[in-house]
């Protein structure tokens, strides 16, 4: 009996096995669940009894379900070890304090490559290769300021904030305009040209903090980072603030 296998599209085939030759195709829907796929087979000669037919087809379930349990295993072992004994989180804290901050193009994202480089040939790899490539890079200038007139109250009130990557300048001087605030980009659509031109776009998105999954908060007030200041554009808007991307 010869047998060959292929992870997820499998093809078994099997030779001079009770006077037939049979050859069985399936494609799972799942690896867990085998039992559950669709097959198709084949014989290219009959059977005598129906009783190899039966005994042939159990003796194919039975090796699909071995190679699942040690499949099973082998992944299990895989998912201890990277959770009780890896690096992963000691590579995080490379990167995060010693290297810190890398935005495309700068130092520190040059450094990291070559920091990565070493780590996977510590981690067994054969061969790295670095390949030279084109990247944005976008250089921060003088420290922020942004400043909150109260106009009604004739206060000022000096916020903390920090230009995003890729900001576009705005000039040494900067620029005095009104702010309309809204909660969704939805409410930004609804308001059009008319009522954003020419102004200041607070995206008022709180981090939900009702998700048990923290990632869902962050997935939830994100695309304000990364759309708010197009978005905003579009409509005319000078400029878009968005809240921290947490629950501060």
């Amino acid at each position: 009996m010869f047998v060959k296998r292929r992870c997820l599209h499998r093809l078994f085939l099997f030779k001079k096995f009770c006077g037939c030759c049979c050859i069985l195709r399936w494609k799972p829907r799942r690896l867990n669940f085998l039992l559950r796929a669709s097959f198709n087979i084949t014989f290219v000669l009959r059977p005598k009894k129906q009783l190899v037919k039966n005994t042939f087809l159990f003796l194919l379930f039975s090796l699909a379900s071995s190679a699942q349990n040690k499949d099973s295993i082998v992944l299990k072992n895989i998912y201890n070890f990277y959770l009780t004994k890896s690096t992963c989180y000691k590579n995080l804290e490379t990167l995060t304090t010693k290297i810190g901050g890398r935005l495309s193009g700068s130092p520190q994202a040059e450094q990291a490559v070559y920091w990565a480089k070493k780590a996977m040939y510590a981690a067994g790899a054969d061969t790295v290769i670095l390949q030279p490539c084109m990247v944005p890079h976008w250089v921060r200038g003088e420290k922020e300021k942004c400043i909150l007139y109260l106009g009604k109250a004739n206060k000022s009130l000096a916020l903390k904030v920090t230009a995003l990557g890729s900001s576009v300048s705005t000039g040494k001087t900067g620029f005095t305009a009104p702010v309309i605030e809204v909660k969704s980009f939805e409410e930004l659509e609804q308001l059009g040209e008319k009522n954003i031109k020419g102004k200041i776009v607070f995206y008022n998105v709180f981090f939900d903090q009702t998700h048990i999954s923290t990632g869902d908060g962050y997935r939830g007030a994100v695309p304000y980072r990364g759309q708010g200041a197009s978005k905003a554009a579009k409509y005319g808007a000078l400029a878009s603030v968005v809240r921290s991307m947490s629950s501060v």
